[in-house]
């Protein structure tokens, strides 16, 4: 069947109250071949341009977790799980939970994947979740993108995720937590486009893009190049500001923060969900060596207002959400009270963040320079009354 209504993916609530309460619910995991999975025939429409941006594509969403062996630059042997999104025709799959406890009511795991609508391959975005933040937790508006035919990559940042936090979510993170970050988002776009599955290789490396909630804002500033300010990574690592929360580093962990190694060219377009600057690791000025155009949602505040006005010498694009939380543009759901944003319909939420995050991907990545989309991106078209949109730069 088709996509429940997304109101319904608020019931994953009840089963967190459940696990607070010493409850636990089940799941069935994701990633196998259910018995009842649909053959998928691939026959589609062939332009993917001709969609909407503002609505569901023809596809439904298909899920699978693969798991992503490789070495950091620290020389560490790390294992990750990324969760893949994928378009699919099939209408039935297994149960996708994620964490066990945030159950997902659209994807389909297991399910077939249907080829690229383009010979080149599917467009890939990879995702970069919050600081222990739910990695799946993407899928609730990124969607949009994979009912057009685009492929997402949720990458759980192992230590640093809900599972790892809860339930008091105050354990500091090491300093290599972020060298880990950017090189868990560049191992799994090793694993795709080296033909993991379900993918089987058809990923275009030409057309891939990042996003990042929160502290996934600072992993897609590191893999779009901002570089490190090396009298800032020395007073981190000092232990004379809290660039780091254990106030040191290794000299191993210094020297990877200024070789360059974290940035990685083979993504084109960056989007950063209610996530700033670290000025603390970048200084004033590493920004400026970013080198993809980047698109920021944010709530309004003097923070993203001053991250807007510091910008120069970027094609940065900045829409402030009036009456959003932090939560609006990812679970929906605030950490803080385990309850939906108080100050905006959780579905109105994911509604803005799919639009400008999609029309902003398909004129990057996919050339579209239609009326609609370029009007979405220029802010004459109203996507919702709540946004607005600020350009600097081309």
């Amino acid at each position: 069947m088709r996509a429940a209504p997304l109101s319904l993916r608020l019931l994953p609530l009840l089963g967190l109250a459940a696990a607070c309460a010493g409850g636990e619910p089940s799941a069935k995991g994701s990633g196998g071949a259910p018995e009842d999975s649909a053959a998928d025939t691939g026959t589609m429409p062939v332009d993917p341009l001709a969609w909407p941006l503002d609505a569901d594509g023809p596809y439904n969403v298909g899920h699978a977790t693969i798991e992503v062996r490789y070495t950091t630059p620290l020389g560490a042997d790390r294992t990750i799980p990324v969760q893949v999104f994928y378009p699919t025709t099939a209408t039935t799959g297994a149960e996708v939970r994620y964490d066990a406890l945030f159950l997902d009511p659209r994807a389909l795991g297991g399910a077939a994947a249907a080829p690229p609508v383009e010979a080149a391959g599917y467009p890939l975005l990879v995702h970069s979740h919050g600081h222990f933040g739910v990695a799946g937790a993407v899928d609730f508006w990124a969607a949009r993108l994979v009912s057009q035919g685009w492929v997402v990559a949720a990458v759980e940042h192992v230590g640093n995720r809900f599972q790892d936090g809860f339930p008091s979510f105050d354990l500091p993170s090491p300093t290599a937590h972020y060298i880990e970050r950017p090189a868990d988002m560049s191992a799994s776009l090793d694993a795709l486009l080296a033909g993991a599955a379900p993918l089987a290789g058809s990923v275009d490396p030409e057309r891939v893009a990042t996003s990042g909630h929160s502290r996934g804002a600072y992993t897609v500033w590191a893999t779009a190049g901002a570089t490190f300010d090396p009298a800032a990574i020395a007073a981190g690592c000092a232990g004379e500001t809290d660039a780091f929360e254990l106030r040191t580093c290794t000299p191993e962990e210094e020297a990877v923060f200024l070789s360059g190694a974290l940035a990685d060219p083979r993504f084109r377009a960056s989007i950063l969900l209610d996530g700033g600057i670290r000025r603390e690791l970048v200084g004033a000025e590493g920004h400026r060596s970013a080198t993809t155009p980047l698109l920021a949602l944010t709530q309004v505040n003097e923070g993203s207002q001053q991250q807007f006005d510091s910008i120069d010498q970027l094609d940065f694009s900045w829409v402030p959400v009036e009456g959003s939380c932090h939560e609006t543009f990812n679970l929906g759901v605030e950490a803080a009270t385990l309850q939906p944003c108080a100050t905006m319909e959780v579905d109105r939420g994911w509604q803005i963040t799919a639009t400008y995050s999609f029309a902003f991907l398909r004129h990057h990545l996919m050339g579209d320079t239609s009326t609609a989309t370029m009007g979405v991106l220029s802010g004459d078209v109203v996507v919702d009354a709540a946004a607005a949109v600020q350009h600097k730069g081309p």
